[in-house]
């Protein structure tokens, strides 16, 4: 099920990847996609935006999604809330990830 945005659609269900160990979040992400979760819910806190980026990377280079089928959902930390902080911290997730975009991006906290 989805939520119809004015530019796309939202998932209504999601995988969330707080307190996931770095050595299985990359398998983890990439199976749950696999199995048919398209939106994905990190933040640069949980210390595993690159095992994430790793398992969509994974799913997107076989073939199983394309990076428009899913939507990213990250966090602006809450020690990043200041303006001068906001878009090095942005631009950080991003490359963490791998990813030239996100879907949403959320003030943590």
């Amino acid at each position: 099920a989805t939520l119809q945005l004015k530019n796309g659609k939202m998932p209504l269900v999601g995988l969330g990847t707080w307190k996931m160990d770095n050595d299985k979040c990359c398998d983890l992400v990439y199976t749950a996609i696999k199995a048919g979760y398209r939106l994905i819910d990190c933040a640069c806190d949980y210390g595993n935006e690159v095992e994430v980026g790793q398992g969509i990377k994974k799913a997107i280079d076989e073939g199983i999604v394309t990076r428009e089928d899913l939507f990213v959902t990250s966090k602006l930390w809450n020690t990043f809330h200041h303006p001068e902080h906001v878009r090095a911290a942005f631009d950080r997730t991003k490359n963490d990830l791998g990813l030239s975009y996100l879907d949403l991006y959320l003030v943590h906290f």
